[in-house]
């Protein structure tokens, strides 16, 4: 949806946007210099000005020493961000942490031009950099969509293993979660929702977090709780084959207090997006709220 922006829906969220002309400013005169070559490399294009010999010199006379660039000339005729995926980059470089005046500013942005796009089918989707700053990204706009507070979407793939040897259980598959229940042959009252949380990084070495329970409110997604002959046996809770976040049909709950430290540790600001992924009852309410009267909610999860 974002890539199907037409340059003439562009060109008028581009005007809506000059109508407050300091959120291209950043806290002075170059910062939009510094919108424009990330956008453009400005040394690398001619200067329409024969005194110059790129477009960075030009655009400096003319925006922070003359200021006799008007912002509609600029960002549409002199450098037209509104052509291919420019327009889209601006919008996440305005609000890059830093940019704007303040945090409070940065954030307001945010909602502003969120209110403009969100119309268009695209969003301005909260996520973390490489250093754990909260940066927005383009995504295109789910209404129905929605997450808590500190949480983005998860883009880590969870897989779980029921019944191979941990060390053999799809080695191709690298920076993934396993969710390893084959550890366990414990049951409460016949479920069988205890696993391991352990992460496979890139070279293949495995890190356990330790022991969550997982448990589901749609019988559906427990396997089968008799054999094929009929007997009783016991069963686990059905996940997906793989997945970056369970629907809220599930719901699960660290078993010790390093369980969540050791996550915390590792995975710091996007320790709650982890934690949400997997419908941690700990540090969600609503989900424990929906749980807390299902019967394995106390059998199985608490016990």
């Amino acid at each position: 949806m974002a890539n199907e922006l037409s340059q003439q829906k562009k060109i008028g969220l581009i005007r809506e946007l000059i109508k407050e002309p300091s959120i291209f400013y950043s806290s002075g005169r170059e910062g939009i210099i510094d919108l424009l070559d990330h956008l453009f490399d400005l040394r690398s294009k001619p200067s329409l000005d024969p005194r110059y010999d790129n477009a960075y010199d030009d655009a400096v006379k003319h925006l922070v020493h003359n200021e006799d660039w008007e912002l509609d000339y600029t960002l549409l005729k002199r450098f037209d961000v509104s052509e291919s995926d420019l327009f889209l980059r601006m919008i996440e470089f305005l609000v890059k942490p830093g940019f704007q005046s303040s945090e409070e500013r940065r954030l307001k942005l945010v909602d502003e031009i969120n209110a403009l796009i969100n119309r268009e089918g695209i969003n301005l989707e909260m996520d973390f950099n490489d250093f754990d700053q909260q940066i927005f990204i383009i995504s295109d706009y789910d209404p129905d969509k929605t997450y808590p507070e500190g949480v983005v979407r998860n883009t880590i793939k969870f897989i779980p293993n029921y019944h191979e040897d941990l060390n053999s259980f799809k080695l191709e598959e690298r920076d993934i979660f396993i969710l390893n229940f084959n550890r366990y042959d414990w049951n409460d009252y016949s479920l069988k929702s205890r696993c391991d949380l352990v992460y496979r990084d890139a070279s293949g070495n495995l890190n356990n977090f330790g022991e969550l329970k997982i448990i589901t409110n749609n019988s559906e997604n427990y396997s089968s709780s008799k054999d094929d002959d009929g007997k009783f046996q016991n069963f686990h809770p059905i996940l997906p084959n793989s997945f970056t976040e369970l629907d809220s049909s599930f719901c699960s709950l660290g078993q010790s207090s390093s369980y969540y430290f050791d996550l915390k540790e590792i995975y710091k600001v996007r320790f709650r997006t982890i934690l949400y992924a997997l419908r941690d009852a700990a540090f969600f309410s609503d989900t424990a709220d929906i749980f807390e009267k299902e019967y394995y909610f106390k059998e199985s999860l608490i016990r």
